[in-house]
């Protein structure tokens, strides 16, 4: 077995040995049978030679003197790092840089038109092919570069008469030297690793396509303004605004190094602006989202107190140094923000473990972007390979969000529902005890906007309703029963009041205070309610029991409605003379043997339709009071044959009324028996008869007392 073993391993390393020369063998056959080369062409896996400074004869190919030069191994070329430019704070510097190619010309497609790709260039530059000026960006005077022209993915076309089969490439570029040991300003120079590519130019455009990019800010942008709106109609939720500001300011960046943006900018330093100072303002808001997103009411750390200061001082030295200094400015921010992503990553672990909500759906999404961003800070500082993540990262983030939103509504939606059901429930049992109405003429929303002492003055109808001999009908029935009777009453009466867009003040035993904003639909509930009270007579008369009477005054005029009590117990109610001349009408109904009372106040306010069986019937004077008052019998309800007669009759009743005032006891006595010849069921006329007489016997026995 061993000596088996001993030999499989010799014959491995045989077979390995002899596969690598085959590959070797191969790859340098290919090499020479492909030194005339064919499309596409990687510029990167050239020769370059770069030397500082630039001479125009240079372009020329049969001028192209290598010894000059110095020879480049590997891309990328940063022309700062190649010649270690000393540090200088405003000292511009001029470099050269030149490959040559040879290519198949048999196997390129003269009906194509060809172009150059350059993934990155800058900071100022000229582009020679064969001698050729084929872009001009290069704007260089007096130690200043005029036009400051850093692109990335830039397609220039070639004609095709300048293409040959040995050809040679020149760049000519002006850039800044260092100014701090922290970064060489890599923008001098082709910064990326490769992405510089000879070939059909429609090929090349379509390689660096980025509608994909455009659909991501649109999303980004949108969702920033999503969030934007939800802080400014809910203010207190802070995240919000937090995540709005990292949602655009992440889209700027995006922008800023797309391909259109810088196709767009004749002059890109505002460009990189925006591009470098967007990054440290989406790390804060981003801190202070995560934050104020899972501990609200805290007060911010010390870390974040950090990651504020540091973040803003990044964003005010871009505002305040110049060009040259940005690109310094921005590795001195990679060192700053190393702490604060290491906290980010702390932060959403910690959270995780604590299970606070959405913590964890977030927290996947979040450690993908904080994985990402490391990666774009060391492909900037070390790789340079111009590879970007964090859009897609960014997007899955958003992705992840809306989940975690629409969950979080869904729960909102939930808990508005139970809340409004509960708050029904809540302001149904209030408005058992203080009617919503009130709430309403106190111009107030709900039962915790009352204070002791709050009132207003204002026009309304009042109307009582109470039980005729009520105490004697109690007494027959245990207390039981008695709550039993009246709830049984009330609930007949009270929907009545409620149609005719009325409330109910307050029960007081059997008997009921109700407010109407109309005259006339106190008194059509006033109507309805001797209506209802025949229907409840009709039960009661089948079962046995006696029929029930009710006296009812109505009453319009100024009442005091407002709060009485104190702080920890309040009750509404209304005051004034309208409400004690309501109370009195109600209590003349026995007197005058009738259902319902109406003063000449409520009757002035009614329409002419509604006053039909309406007859004036007395004057009265109200306790407290020196001025009588008219009172009207509402006979609506009476037997229609007596309805009838006394419609017909009300003028010679008003005669006989006057009379009686007038003190003319026999002209109205007169009168009154003319009527009762007509209205033998009219209590109200026998009781003004009885009246007269009374009125006669007296006056007589006057006339005897003088005689």
């Amino acid at each position: 077995m061993r000596i088996f073993i001993r030999n499989f391993s010799h014959f491995f390393i045989k077979f390995i040995l002899i596969l690598i020369l085959s590959q070797l063998s191969t790859a340098t056959l290919f090499a020479e049978a492909n030194e005339k080369l064919t499309l596409p062409l990687d510029l990167s896996k050239l020769n370059w030679y770069v030397k500082q400074g630039f001479n125009p004869n240079d372009t020329q190919s049969d001028s192209f003197d290598k010894t000059n030069y110095q020879k480049v191994i590997n891309f990328p070329i940063i022309l700062n790092s190649i010649f270690k430019i000393p540090i200088s704070f405003g000292k511009v510097n001029e470099f050269t840089l030149q490959c040559d190619f040879e290519l198949n010309l048999e196997r390129i497609d003269k009906g194509k038109e060809l172009a150059f790709l350059f993934s990155g260039i800058g900071e100022t530059w000229e582009i020679y092919l064969n001698g050729e000026n084929i872009k001009d960006e290069f704007d260089f005077e007096n130690n200043e570069i005029k036009k400051y022209k850093t692109v990335r993915n830039t397609i220039i076309t070639i004609p095709y008469q300048l293409i040959k089969e040995k050809n040679i490439l020149t760049i000519h570029t002006a850039g800044f030297s260092p100014v701090s040991f922290l970064a060489p300003n890599s923008l001098s120079g082709l910064r990326f690793k490769d992405g510089y590519i000879l070939d059909y130019e429609k090929r090349l455009q379509e390689s660096i396509q980025q509608t994909s990019l455009l659909l991501f800010n649109a999303v980004y942008v949108f969702f920033g303004l999503y969030h934007l709106f939800f802080f400014i109609r809910w203010t207190e939720k802070k995240y919000n605004l937090y995540f709005s500001i990292f949602s655009i300011s992440i889209s700027i960046y995006f922008l800023s190094f797309s391909n259109i943006a810088f196709e767009k900018f004749e002059d890109t330093r505002s460009l990189l602006f925006f591009a470098y100072s967007s990054q440290p303002i989406a790390v804060l808001s981003f801190i202070l989202f995560l934050y104020d997103y899972f501990y609200p009411a805290r007060k911010f750390s010390h870390f974040v107190k950090y990651s504020i200061i540091s973040n803003l001082f990044i964003v005010l030295s871009f505002i305040i140094l110049k060009i040259n200094f940005f690109h310094s400015i921005l590795y001195l921010w990679y060192i700053l923000v190393i702490p604060q992503i290491l906290y980010m990553f702390y932060f959403i672990i910690n959270v995780t473990k604590r299970g606070l909500k959405d913590s964890i759906p977030m927290a996947s999404s979040i450690l993908v972007i904080l994985l990402v961003v490391v990666w774009e800070i060391i492909d900037t500082v070390v790789f340079q390979t111009g590879i970007r993540f964090l859009q897609f990262a960014y997007f899955g983030f958003i992705l992840s969000m809306v989940i975690i939103l629409a969950n979080r509504f869904i729960e909102i939606n939930w808990e508005t529902r139970r809340l409004n059901i509960e708050l029904t429930h809540q302001r149904d049992s209030f408005s058992k005890f203080v009617p919503t109405q009130f709430l309403d003429l106190l111009g107030k929303n709900s039962a915790k906007d009352i204070s002791l002492g709050e009132c207003k003055l204002q026009e309304m109808t009042i109307l009582f309703a109470d039980i005729r001999d009520f105490t004697s009908l109690s007494e027959s029935m245990s207390p039981e029963e008695n709550f039993k009777f009246i709830n049984s009453y009330l609930k007949r009466m009270s929907p009545v009041i409620e149609r005719n867009n009325g409330f109910i003040d307050k029960f007081i035993g059997d008997a009921i205070m109700a407010i109407f904003h109309l005259p006339e639909d106190g008194l059509k509930t006033a109507i309805e309610m001797n209506k209802e009270l025949e229907l409840l007579n009709k039960g009661r008369n089948l079962a046995g029991y006696r029929p029930l009477r009710i006296g009812i005054g109505l009453n319009t005029g100024m009442l005091m409605m407002g709060t009485i009590g104190h702080e920890d117990r309040l009750s509404t109610t209304v005051i004034g003379d309208t409400v004690n001349l309501t109370a009195r009408l109600e209590s003349l109904t026995k007197d005058y043997f009738t259902p319902i009372l109406v003063s000449e106040f409520t009757v002035s306010k009614l329409k002419e339709e509604n006053k039909t069986y309406l007859r004036e019937i007395d004057k009265v004077i109200v306790k407290g009071k020196t001025n009588s008052v008219k009172i009207y019998e509402c006979f609506q309800t009476d037997p229609e044959s007596l309805k009838e007669q006394k419609s017909k009759s009300k003028k010679l009743f008003l005669e006989a009324i006057n009379l009686l005032e007038s003190e003319d006891y026999p002209a109205a006595m007169e009168k009154l028996l003319i009527l009762k010849s007509v209205l033998p069921d009219d209590l109200i006329l026998s009781f003004h008869i009885m009246k007269c007489n009374e009125l006669i016997k007296e006056s007589k026995m006057e006339i005897r007392k003088v005689s």
